[in-house]
């Protein structure tokens, strides 16, 4: 009976897997591991139920979101040491400088605003973004990491109702969200292109 409960709650282990290594993924996060999670149409029996799957891509992210606070500005210091890499590590350190740029007033408001900027679910904010300006904000890392908890919370309570609500729209939810991925992708790698043929012509 308790394992019956525990299986309809989180679903099958193959399945509790995916939705925690996807939730930690760029892009995907947990406004894509919950609706994969519960998609019966993939998992069949094996399907995750709404709060188990919330829950779990709520950890997931928020884990990987931690360790970006943590880690991301002495890897990018060590990458500087590269001299292959630094071009890389440079270009990462002007992005977030920029965005956080455009974040004015108090260490209070940055801080709301990151929190906005977590707890929105659409592309190019989440948990990923948004755990890259804390990074560079420079304030005590434990006010990074609840702000990053309370924007993740609110994006978890959002998709979880979501899912929830419209849970037979998944399969649509799910390709429209491939759909997305891809296109952002394709977006990325023509950009790098683009630089990089613009980085090797010379000036006349």
């Amino acid at each position: 009976m308790f394992e019956e409960t525990v299986i309809k709650f989180f679903g099958d282990f193959g399945v509790w897997v995916v939705v925690l290594i996807s939730s930690m993924l760029p892009i995907i996060e947990l406004r894509g591991a919950v609706p994969l999670g519960v998609a019966q149409e993939i998992w069949g029996n094996g399907a995750m139920s709404v709060l188990g799957a919330t829950l779990v891509a709520f950890i997931g992210s928020c884990l990987v979101g931690i360790l970006l606070i943590f880690l991301l500005s002495p890897v990018l210091k060590l990458l500087k040491k590269n001299k292959k890499l630094k071009k890389l590590a440079l270009s990462v350190e002007t992005v977030f400088n920029e965005k956080l740029g455009g974040i004015k007033g108090s260490e209070k408001r940055k801080l709301f605003l990151i929190t906005l900027f977590i707890a929105l679910p659409i592309p190019l904010f989440g948990i990923w973004t948004g755990a890259g300006l804390l990074a560079f904000l420079g304030i005590k890392k434990w006010k990074s990491i609840i702000c990053l908890c309370v924007g993740n919370a609110i994006s978890a309570i959002f998709i979880g109702l979501l899912c929830w609500l419209f849970l037979e729209l998944i399969p649509l939810v799910l390709l429209c969200f491939a759909i997305m991925i891809i296109l952002v992708l394709l977006w990325y790698v023509i950009l790098g292109v683009y630089n990089f043929f613009a980085g090797r012509k010379k000036p006349v």
